[in-house]
This record gives C-alpha cells, sequence and structure tokens, in this order.
C-alpha cells in the first residue's frame, strides 16, 4: 500500500463556484480531505464520484468522465473563513472530483489537500 497527498484546489476563488482536478480512484482505498477557507465567501464543499469507463470522450471532444454524482455524505458546509474537514472514507469509484459551490460573498479563497491510500 502506498499514501499520497496532493492539492487538488489551490488558492481558487472562493467567490465563485469551482471544481477541482479529476482523481482517477481505481487504486484508491480511502481518501480525506482538508480545505482551508479564507475571506468572506460561504459554501459547499463536496465529493463526486463517476464510474465512467476510461476513455470516455465528452461533449467537449477530451477523454475525461462526464457523468458525476454527488456523494452526499461527504460535504461539508462553509459559514465563515477556517479550516474544515471531510473525514476519511472509503473509496469504490472510477474517479473523483471536489466541487466548491460559493453560496454568498465576493471575496477570499479556498485551497483543498487531500490525502489517500491507495494499493500500489
Amino acid at each position: 500500500m502506498a499514501t499520497n497527498r496532493d492539492t487538488v484546489l489551490q488558492t481558487a476563488d472562493a467567490s465563485a463556484n469551482q471544481t477541482s482536478s479529476v482523481i482517477p480512484a481505481q487504486n484508491i482505498i480511502a481518501i480525506s480531505a482538508h480545505a482551508i477557507v479564507t475571506g468572506a465567501s460561504t459554501g459547499t464543499l463536496k465529493f463526486q464520484a463517476s464510474n465512467d469507463q476510461p476513455g470516455v470522450v465528452g461533449s467537449s471532444g477530451a477523454v475525461a468522465p462526464v457523468n458525476w454524482v454527488d456523494i452526499a455524505s461527504q460535504t461539508v458546509t462553509v459559514g465563515a473563513a477556517g479550516n474544515f474537514l471531510i473525514p476519511k472514507f472509503d473509496v469504490s469509484y472510477q474517479w473523483l472530483q471536489l466541487v466548491w459551490t460559493k453560496n454568498n460573498g465576493s471575496a477570499g479563497t479556498v485551497t483543498v489537500n487531500v490525502k489517500w491510500i491507495a494499493y500500489l
């Protein structure tokens, strides 16, 4: 087994909706996320999953997952600046991504670091 860490949103504008880079999750056993939110924006941070097969071509012509579903139990509501955690959960998906949905506010940033355990 191996562990890995990655920053999937780096000081992204929290006053707008944001979507992280896609995380290939085929070998991931468990994952967690730590968000750092600054400024006055509020919103929701959630994991989404896709089981699209590798090689699916989207409407833009790019090879990437196109069908995403919220993982409802892996969501955190942000009411003010601070540190927020989506605790470790088991993974059985082909792909993951994190989505920041802005509720209110016009300033600030959101940074999201993930850590996962995977099969080699």
